[in-house]
C-alpha cells in the first residue's frame, strides 16, 4: 500500500541544513499495524506528514496505493488525503466548535449537510464511547475524551489509512490503555495503522516496527521475523 524509496526531507536552518528525514526506504502493506519509533527529534513526525501527503519530500519517492505522489498536483494531493485519517499529537481541536462539528468539519468540502454530519459524528462518537459529549466544547472534556474526539474526526471519513502522532503521550495510564484498545478495534476492521510512539504496549501490538535516529532508518522489523537493534 505505501512504499518509499530514498525519501528525504531537508530544512534550511539559520546556519545549517536540518535533515529531518534522510534516505528512508520502507514498505507498509495494506492492513498492517506499523509503528515508527525512536528518540525525540528522530524524524517520526516529519515522516508521518510525508506518508500522509501533508508535505512533499525534498527528494526520493512515495508510492501510495500505486500512485506516485511526487507527480500529483496540489488538488490531487488533497484528494489522496481524503482516504487518510490523521490524529495529531496536540489533538488540534477547534475550541469554539462543539464536538460534533470538530469531528465532521473536514467533511464540509464534500458538500455533506449539517444534519448528515451530525449523524455521522454521533455514530463515530458512539463507537468510541463518548456519544454523550456530542454537543460539548473541547474545554469541557478530559484529555482522554479530547483524544477520542481527535480519533473520531480521523475516522469520520472512513479512511483506509489512519496516521497518529504520539497518540498516548498526553494521556494518563488509564486513558492511554483505553485508546490502545480502540486502535486494536480499528485495526481489526482492516484499516492500515501507522503510529509514531514510545509506548511499549503499542510496540507489542505492531506488525511492523521502523526505528529512526537523526532522520535515518535504523532498524525495520516485521513481526514474525524479528530483527533486534543490535543486529541492524
Amino acid at each position: 500500500m505505501i512504499q518509499t524509496k530514498h525519501l528525504c526531507k531537508f530544512y534550511r536552518g539559520s546556519d545549517n541544513e536540518v535533515r529531518a528525514v534522510d534516505d528512508v526506504s520502507l514498505t507498509i502493506s495494506a492492513g498492517r499495524f506499523a509503528v515508527l519509533t525512536g528518540p525525540s527529534g528522530s524524524g517520526k513526525t516529519t515522516l508521518l506528514s510525508l506518508l500522509g501527503a501533508l508535505s512533499r519530500p525534498s527528494s526520493g519517492s512515495i508510492v501510495l496505493e500505486g500512485r506516485e505522489l511526487n507527480s500529483c498536483s496540489d488538488v490531487q494531493m488533497a484528494r489522496v488525503r481524503q482516504n487518510i485519517g490523521f490524529v495529531f499529537q496536540n489533538f488540534s481541536l477547534l475550541p469554539r466548535l462543539p464536538v460534533w462539528e470538530n469531528v465532521t468539519y473536514p467533511l464540509i468540502p464534500r458538500g455533506i449537510l449539517p444534519v448528515a454530519r451530525f449523524e455521522i459524528a454521533h455514530q463515530v462518537l458512539r463507537r468510541l464511547g463518548i456519544a454523550s459529549k456530542v454537543e460539548n466544547r473541547p474545554d469541557q472534556l478530559s484529555g482522554g475524551e479530547q483524544q477520542r474526539v481527535a480519533v473520531a474526526r480521523a475516522l469520520a471519513s472512513e479512511p483506509r489509512i489512519l496516521l497518529a502522532d504520539e497518540p498516548t503521550s498526553n494521556l494518563d495510564r488509564r486513558a492511554a490503555a483505553e485508546l490502545i484498545e480502540i486502535f486494536q478495534e480499528i485495526h481489526a476492521t482492516g484499516v492500515t495503522l501507522i503510529l509514531s510512539t514510545h509506548n511499549s504496549q503499542l510496540l507489542d501490538l505492531a506488525t511492523d516496527i521502523f526505528e529512526l535516529k537523526q532522520g535515518k532508518m535504523i532498524c525495520p522489523r516485521e513481526i514474525g521475523a524479528p530483527v533486534r537493534p543490535k543486529d541492524c
